[in-house]
């Protein structure tokens, strides 16, 4: 999740920031860095507590030197700016990570005092990607030198719903909607793209098996799903670990818009 490159070291006049930082300003003028963000993050939601050691924080460095982000076979710094300024300025200076803007910094390929989190590029000495991969790992196939990056939130076999605030519903309280984000589709700008929409799934509901049969619908058989005045006949998809009491509804063009926890009233179609 560190940034690629700074954009404004190549134009000036380009005020991009992250929309975190521009909230930060926006609130009481200071501007935090991403540890910040991430700290702030795991206190207001539990569920998310460990994300900061997915990598290193901003003091990272090996042998008093940040990681170089561009190798060192880059070069024409100078050159690409030459029609703004002759003179190189020096490159941004990155307060967010252990990691330089530059191919100035520790390289250290494959070496086992670089985490694998903050491994930038694939490239070695002789080697290009992905055949350069290999030389990051202790073998063909095998694990990254420096440990596998990321941290794992969720226990393996648990329900990917048992941190929602409202799985614990039940039929008995009546049934209430769960929003489920969909890779294609769910962001609202993309779901326009022509590309995107014919990679989106068919809207559908998503019940439990317990719910399914107390209300006799079958899977992928038709169920009308109210919200409010609003009502849709969509398929239904019946889950064994889906949560009793909850009702999917995937965030996609052609279904109602429902909040997480809203009452929603669902009957067998004809």
């Amino acid at each position: 999740y560190f940034q690629v490159f700074d954009p404004a070291y190549y134009d000036r006049s380009v005020d991009t920031l992250e929309s975190w930082r521009w909230l930060s300003r926006l609130k009481d003028g200071n501007d935090v860095i991403l540890d910040d963000v991430l700290a702030d993050c795991e206190a207001a939601l539990p569920q998310f507590k460990g994300i900061a050691a997915a990598a290193p924080d901003a003091s990272f460095r090996v042998q008093g030197m940040k990681i170089n982000r561009a190798p060192q076979r880059q070069s024409g710094r100078t050159a690409a700016r030459a029609n703004v300024f002759v003179h190189e300025p020096r490159s941004t200076q990155d307060k967010d990570s252990g990691l330089a803007f530059s191919m100035e910094g520790y390289n250290g390929v494959g070496s086992q005092d670089r985490p694998a989190a903050v491994v930038p590029y694939a490239w070695a000495p002789g080697w290009n990607s992905p055949q350069s991969w290999n030389k990051f790992q202790d073998e063909v196939g095998g694990a990254l030198k420096g440990g596998d990056a990321g941290v794992k939130l969720f226990k393996p076999g648990a329900s990917e719903l048992a941190y929602s605030p409202v799985a614990a519903a039940t039929a008995a309280q009546g049934l209430v909607a769960f929003s489920l984000y969909q890779t294609f589709g769910s962001e609202e700008l993309s779901s326009k793209a022509k590309p995107i929409r014919e990679r989106m799934n068919a809207p559908f509901v998503e019940l439990s098996l317990a719910d399914a049969q107390r209300l006799g619908i079958e899977h992928e058989a038709k169920a009308i799903v109210k919200v409010g005045d609003v009502s849709v006949t969509l398929p239904a998809k019946v889950r064994l670990d889906f949560p009793a009491g909850l009702v999917g509804l995937p965030v996609l063009p052609g279904v109602p818009t429902v909040a997480t926890g809203a009452a929603v009233d669902v009957t067998k179609g004809a």
